[in-house]
């Protein structure tokens, strides 16, 4: 599961082997992802395949409620009780909206880098689930999860850089090459490999 957790950087949609294999390990009816990355306004949500539609919803909204899952404890295990007030309209349509679709409890941890991201790794299920379980696996994925979205955001600043820099070269018509000890073509920019297939 690990080496899913990493090869998921490089999916499309993200991390949908691992989320996959984290719903069956735990069994429970779906495994969520909610990424924020520093600024970026709008939240990433990813989902274990097959899960119910309302529950994906319930738990993606929730999640961007400021109040109890931003103050989560990186690190620690939180259940659907202890996140979800009763007495709250909107926490009690996210409940609602959840046993609709069949979840009617959960465990979730939250892992941060602060000026990066804010993350939360989620399991929910009904009956039968041994949470305690799902609870120590998420703990122990926790240092993992960091680790990955650590990686996923500095490919994105990267991308982004290289983004920016070849816009710059295209403005000025320029382009760039790198040639190994034999003169051998190792890297171009796209610029300027269509120059060179031109002529």
């Amino acid at each position: 599961m690990l080496n899913a957790l990493y090869e998921g950087v490089f999916e499309q949609p993200l991390w949908s082997g691992f989320l996959n294999q984290l719903r069956a390990r735990a069994g429970t009816a779906v495994a969520t992802i909610n990424l924020h990355t520093e600024g970026d306004a709008d939240m990433i949500d990813l989902a274990s395949d097959n899960g119910p539609p309302l529950a994906l919803q319930a738990l993606a909204d929730s999640a961007r409620d400021p109040d109890p899952f931003r103050q989560m404890r990186p690190g620690r295990v939180y259940a659907l009780a202890e996140l979800l007030d009763p007495r709250n309209s909107n926490h009690r349509a996210i409940s609602d909206a959840m046993k609709g679709g069949g979840v009617t409890d959960s465990r979730s941890i939250r892992v941060n880098d602060p000026g990066r991201f804010d993350a939360w790794l989620s399991c929910g299920g009904g009956e039968g689930v041994n949470w305690p379980s799902v609870g120590a696996q998420l703990v122990e994925l926790g240092p993992h999860f960091k680790t990955a979205l650590r990686l996923f955001s500095t490919l994105e600043r990267e991308r982004f850089r290289t983004t920016v820099a070849s816009d710059a070269f295209r403005r000025l018509n320029m382009g760039w090459i790198t040639l190994d000890a034999r003169c051998q073509i190792v890297d171009i920019s796209p610029d300027m490999e269509l120059l060179l297939q031109r002529t």
